[in-house]
This record gives structure tokens, C-alpha cells and sequence, in this order.
């Protein structure tokens, strides 16, 4: 508290210009062998990062120097500190140890971590990937880091780390870290390279042990086995954009599983993703993706409402069987005026579900799920609203063209809304929308047909102290449905994550997740109530992980998650739990901290 207050003091002395945030001082701390750098500010942090140059670290803040601010003599682990090239302010630290680096965010300060080698932030292990099919429209993937978008990077990082997407699924990476290497032009990819590339080799070995229980019957299965995953990854940054550099990336893994007792086809899993985003000179950025996946157990896949499965489980009298799914995505980003950004892209989902010629002893009962087409349009204008706020307003198409095996899920859709993202308070960022959405589709049964709701979504990310982060999410969403005659069912969730480092360098994340699953159409006896009803599936996830990092190149990691739904059709009624054990080696490069564990 002293050192921020003799710091307003200075600052108010000083001539500064208003509106302008300062570096009013450069401190060092130590905390036993913990050694960091504090910069202290005339006002909450924006933009920031550290990045490695050889044996010296390169600190860039978007801010000014002081008048007259002088650096500290070298203490500790800094031989050297000297001022830095403009613009802004940046500083050059000469470390005379080797040790990691990692940035703090405080409400008016910054502080630099030095740490042994012993203490580096530990990856997590691969999230499971997610399509909404039909889902409300959502901002397009971030633009290329420029001198103009960096400042915003940090503001958006954060709840980006906290909430896994669909976009690469194969990521791994620090749990709390806040600095903005993640979007830096020298390492957006991964810190480590290979000719000439940045590169993600690694692999994962994990057993995992599952148990099923059916509460209607109260049948309960179990099974255990081994997962060995390898994966490779590769990411450059062609100069195409007039000075400003690309970021192109490929990235394939591939799960094995050995041991199981699971009556299923064969249990290999593959994922290839695809991912361009290159400025076009003064125009703008043109990007693209494309996500291929085959498998039998990752049903998020193809349902990601859950309407049947729950991880590695489904309803007693269904059968899983095989899927490919092929997403293909482009879209183009362009300044409209001054501040304001346009956003238009187009994208086309097609799932084949169905198990190979040879394998029809793997199926039984009712089919979990179907083949269907799948096509989006989303456009967006978001306007810069100060340093680190925006707004937008969003246009999307959701269509889902004649389907052979369902008719019932032929429709089309359209939503509108606004969204507004950026630095909430003090230590919060987020993502809020609200809009309006309507659905038709015409062959579904009666009460399915026609669809006119508000729809929201919201994504809140809270630092608590210097290694403890908090997010919030919640959203409404529409998903195909596979379910008697509705094409289409609603999911409204909710769900908490925190990430918390704890003493030895031992990570926890620990998440729960409520969903509500509610269908239109085909209303059914219930015993229970002696009526007819339409279903209502009300679902409950919550997982503890911890993890650890043994080297640079190693981590272990635990995880236990338990899922429970609760429906008002009894047939539906499921609870599950699996513990996962997991050890990967290699290099992890830039990724996401709340992934799955890779069952």
C-alpha cells in the first residue's frame, strides 16, 4: 500500500498529460527464493507483455515513463536493467541466472515473476471439442497482433483461457499466466521452434477408470483402460500482410485406447485442425478454419447439448457408432471507419454418423444420433469504445438444409443481437450478449415448429489476489435434436471455473456446470405424473483437477469429474464418474488451462 500511495504522490507532482497512465516506479521484491520486478502505474494496466531475447527479457507496457523515473540498481538475479526503444514504455532485464518469467496483474501495478526452473507454470492436457450447431452467432476468431490490437489483447486473454473453444482443440498450456505472450507476434504459437517453425510435439500417456449407472434400472458398468495420445503441431507467420505478419497453423492428434471392455468399434480417435488468419495489406485480414474429427466416444462432437450421452456413456437402450465430421470456415475482416471493425464469415458442418460396413454387431436399439448438413453466416460491426472496451452488434443465419434420415431437423434460423466485451471493473473482463432468436422448421411435430425467444450468452473472468482467477459463463443456445419429431431442442447453462495456484507448484481448477435441456415437441406418459409431458433434462457436471510440472518438458495430472441427468422422463435418469491419471512429455506451446482431461 505504501509504495502506490508515494507513487500518486509523484504523479501528481509531476507535469503529466491527462488521461495518460505512467510508470511512476520500478521496485524489486523478494519473497524467500521468489524474486519479482513491480512496476508500479498511475492507473490500472491495459497492454503488457514479456518476451525472452536470448539470455534478456524485453518488457513492453502501454504506457509512458515517468518525468525523471530512473531504474533501480541490479539486485538478485538482474545483472542489468536498461531503458528500452519506443514507444511506450519498455525496459531490458539481463538475467545473470536462468529463470521463468511470468506477469502478475494488479489493480495499479504490474509485477514481474522470476522463478527457478523447478517452478514453471504447468500445462494441462487436451480439452474435448465443441460444435454448436445451431447456435447463437459469436465473434469470429481474433485478428492478427498488430501495434493497434495488442493493447486489447491482454483485457480479452483472460476469459479466452478460462472458457475452452472449439478452435483447437488439440491446445495445451499454463495455467496463470497473465501476460499477453499468448497473442505476441514472436510467439503466438508456441515457445518452442523447429525449422524455422513453432512447434507443439508431445505425448500423452493416461488410465482412466469410468463408472456408469443407469438409475431407472439402477444397472451400474465400469470399465478402466489406457490412453496414449500423441500429437504434432506446427505454426508460422508468413510477412504476405505489408509488414504485418501472418499466423497460420496445423495441428494434428490422435488418441489410442488399449484394455477396454467397451462392446464398441474400434476406439481410435483423430483430430486434424486447420487455422489461417492473414492481414491483406491496408483491407484487412482474411482467415479461415477447418476442423476434421473421427471417433466413437467423443460425443460432444455431434452433441454437444448431451441430449443422449454424458462422456463416455449414453441411454441404456441406444448404441454409439462411429462419426466423421468435416467444419470448414472462412471469413473476412476489414476497418469499416474509424474504430469500427466489420466481420462476415461463412461456415458448413457435415456429420457422418453411422459404424462401417462389417461392424453392425456394435449396434443395437435406437440410434444415439444422425447424419445431418450444417450451414452458419454470422456478421458482426464492433466498434472500440476507450482502451480496452467494445461494441457490437451481431447478424447470424443458422441453416440446416433437407436431411434424409431426420426431416424433422430441415430448418432455418436467424438471430440478432448485441455484445459487449472488454474490462468490466477493475480485475474483470468479459463478454456479455443479449439478442433475439427465431427458428422454422417445418416438419417437426406439433409445437416444434416455430421458435421466438431472447437468446444471451456472458463469459466473466475475475482475478482474486495474484494466483487465484474466477470465471462465470452462461448462455442459451438451440442444438439438432435426435429425440421423436423435434428438430431442434433448447440448452440454457451456467457455469463456474476457478483456477488456483497452491504451495510446490501444484495447480487446482475445479469447475461446475448446470444445464437445462428443454424439447417443444412430442410430449410423452409419464408414469410419474400420470400425464402427458414434454421432456425436460436437467443436467449437473463438476470436476477437480490438479496439476503439476515435474520439468519443462513433463507434467502430471489428476482429474475427477462426476455428471449427473435428471429427467423428467425416467428412461433418461443417468449418473457417471471417471477418474483420470495423466502424465505428458514434450512441448505444450500456448494453449488453454480449463481443457478436459484427454479420456
Amino acid at each position: 500500500m505504501i509504495v502506490p500511495m508515494l507513487a500518486l504522490v509523484v504523479v501528481l507532482a509531476q507535469p503529466v498529460v491527462a488521461g495518460t497512465n505512467y510508470v511512476v516506479s520500478v521496485v524489486y521484491e523478494r519473497a524467500g527464493d521468489d524474486f519479482s520486478v513491480r512496476f508500479v502505474l498511475s492507473g490500472p494496466p491495459t497492454a503488457y507483455s514479456a518476451t525472452r531475447d536470448g539470455d534478456e527479457i524485453l518488457v513492453r507496457i502501454e504506457a509512458q515513463a515517468l518525468p525523471g523515473l530512473s531504474l533501480p540498481a541490479p539486485s538478485g538475479p538482474v545483472r542489468a536493467l536498461a531503458f528500452g526503444e519506443a514507444p511506450g514504455f519498455s525496459v531490458r532485464l539481463a538475467l545473470g541466472e536462468i529463470r521463468t518469467h511470468e506477469f502478475v496483474r494488479e489493480s495499479a501495478s504490474l509485477r514481474l515473476l522470476l522463478k527457478k526452473r523447478g517452478e514453471a507454470t504447468a500445462p494441462s492436457p487436451t480439452p474435448t471439442p465443441v460444435l454448436e450447431v445451431t447456435a447463437t452467432p459469436s465473434l469470429s476468431p481474433s485478428p492478427s497482433p498488430t501495434p493497434d490490437t495488442v493493447r486489447d489483447a491482454e483485457t480479452a486473454d483472460l476469459y479466452r483461457r478460462l472458457f475452452p473453444t472449439s478452435n483447437d482443440p488439440t491446445s495445451v498450456g499454463p495455467v496463470g499466466d497473465t501476460s499477453t505472450e499468448v497473442g505476441s507476434p514472436e510467439n503466438w504459437y508456441s515457445d518452442f521452434s523447429f525449422l524455422g517453425f513453432q512447434a507443439r510435439p508431445w505425448v500423452s500417456v493416461s488410465y482412466a477408470d469410468g463408472q456408469t449407472t443407469q438409475v431407472q434400472t439402477n444397472t451400474v458398468s465400469g470399465d478402466s483402460y489406457w490412453v496414449i495420445q500423441p500429437n504434432l503441431g506446427l505454426g508460422f507467420s508468413p510477412p504476405f500482410g505489408g509488414g504485418r505478419l501472418g499466423q497460420w497453423r496445423v495441428n494434428y492428434t490422435t488418441r489410442f485406447r488399449r484394455m477396454l471392455n467397451f462392446n464398441l468399434p474400434r476406439l481410435a480417435s483423430h483430430f486434424l485442425d486447420v487455422g489461417v488468419d492473414q492481414p491483406v495489406g491496408a483491407l484487412g485480414s482474411i482467415y479461415g478454419t477447418y476442423h476434421f474429427s473421427k471417433g466413437v466416444l467423443e460425443t460432444d462432437e455431434i452433441d454437444p447439448g448431451r441430449e443422449y450421452g454424458i462422456g463416455l456413456n449414453r441411454v441404456l437402450d441406444t448404441s454409439l457408432e462411429r462419426f466423421r465430421r468435416n467444419t470448414l470456415g472462412l471469413g473476412l475482416r476489414f476497418d469499416f471507419v474509424a474504430d469500427t471493425q466489420v466481420d462476415v464469415s461463412v461456415s458448413q458442418t457435415r456429420v457422418r454418423y453411422g459404424n462401417d460396413p462389417g461392424e453392425e454387431q456394435f449396434a443395437f436399439g435406437e440410434r444415439a444420433f444422425f447424419d445431418y448438413d450444417a450451414r452458419t453466416l454470422n456478421a458482426s460491426l464492433r466498434r472500440q469504445l476507450g482502451e480496452s472496451r467494445f461494441l457490437g452488434l451481431l447478424f447470424g443465419v443458422h441453416d440446416t438444409p433437407a436431411q434424409t434420415e431426420r426431416t424433422q431437423a430441415q430448418g432455418r434460423g436467424y438471430s440478432y443481437g448485441a455484445t459487449f466485451d472488454g474490462e468490466i471493473a477493475a480485475l474483470t473482463t468479459g463478454r456479455l450478449q443479449f439478442g433475439y432468436r427465431t427458428q422454422k422448421n417445418p416438419n417437426a411435430g406439433e409445437g416444434g415448429r416455430d421458435y421466438k425467444d431472447i437468446t444471451y450468452g456472458a463469459q466473466i473472468a475475475r482475478e482474486l489476489g495474484s494466483d487465484t482467477t474466477l470465471g462465470l459463463s452462461a448462455d442459451r443456445a438451440l442444438y439438432l435434436s435426435a429425440y421423436q419429431d423435434n428438430g431442434f431442442y433448447v440448452a440454457d447453462s451456467l457455469r463456474a471455473d476457478l483456477a488456483k495456484r497452491l504451495p510446490y507448484a501444484v495447480y487446482l481448477r475445479g469447475s461446475f456446470g448446470l444445464q437445462s435441456n428443454s424439447y417443444k415437441a412430442s410430449p410423452q406418459f409419464s408414469e410419474a405424473t400420470g400425464t402427458f409431458i414434454l421432456r425436460k433434462d436437467k443436467l449437473q457436471t463438476w470436476t477437480i483437477g490438479l496439476t503439476r510440472r515435474v520439468t519443462e518438458w513433463a507434467f502430471l495430472r489428476f482429474d475427477y469429474t462426476a455428471e449427473r441427468r435428471n429427467s423428467n422422463l425416467d428412461r433418461f435418469d443417468i449418473k457417471s464418474r471417471s477418474i483420470t491419471f495423466q502424465l505428458g512429455l514434450g512441448f505444450f506451446g500456448k494453449g488453454n488451462p480449463q481443457a478436459a482431461p484427454s479420456w
